[in-house]
This record gives structure tokens, C-alpha cells and sequence, in this order.
């Protein structure tokens, strides 16, 4: 059995639930009942995205034509996305989230 720990996956999956969370009372906010008149108020809901490259490119595991190739592929992938290092990146995007102050 091969069991390879992966650190990448929980910072990621953090700042996509974080992202979600700080969305959500603005989605909320936007959405209020309608007026006297059946008119309902618009609000503008300021988002931001970016793309959160993992850090390797999966093709080569994907495209394996046999067993060893693909393990071969999947220790080239972490290894490619250790040496990306995700949590420093995810500190420059924090720093970006808080400058720009989207909803």
C-alpha cells in the first residue's frame, strides 16, 4: 500500500471555505424583500477572483499508460506542488483580499 500525505490540500480547501463564508452576508444583504411598490432594492456586490493554480500540472498522471508511469507522474506532481509552496502564496493572497476588501 503507498500512502503519500499531502499538506497543500487543507490550506486549500480552507481559503475556498473562508471565501465562501465571507461571501455569504453579502449575498444575503442583496437579496431583500420587495418594497411597497413590488420593486425590489439593487444592491452591488463587489467580488474578487483568482485562480489557485495547485501548483503541477496533472496531465502527465491522467495521461499514464500503465501503473509505474503513473506513480512516477504522481511523485513529480508533489513534488511540483511542494516546491510551489502554497501557504506562502496563500499569505500574498490574504494580503491582497485585505487591500482590495471585496464583500
Amino acid at each position: 500500500m503507498i500512502r503519500i500525505k499531502c499538506t497543500v490540500a487543507p490550506y486549500a480547501s480552507f481559503v475556498v471555505a473562508a471565501a465562501l463564508l465571507l461571501a455569504l452576508p453579502a449575498i444575503a444583504q442583496g437579496k431583500r424583500p420587495a418594497g411597497q411598490h413590488g420593486k425590489s432594492e439593487a444592491k452591488v456586490v463587489n467580488v474578487m477572483t483568482r485562480n489557485l493554480y495547485l501548483g503541477a500540472d496533472l496531465t502527465p498522471a491522467i495521461e499514464a499508460p500503465g501503473l509505474g508511469a503513473f506513480i512516477e507522474a504522481n511523485g513529480r506532481i508533489l513534488r511540483d506542488v511542494t516546491a510551489n509552496d502554497f501557504p506562502t502564496r496563500a499569505k500574498g493572497l490574504a494580503r491582497e483580499i485585505l487591500r482590495k476588501k471585496p464583500d
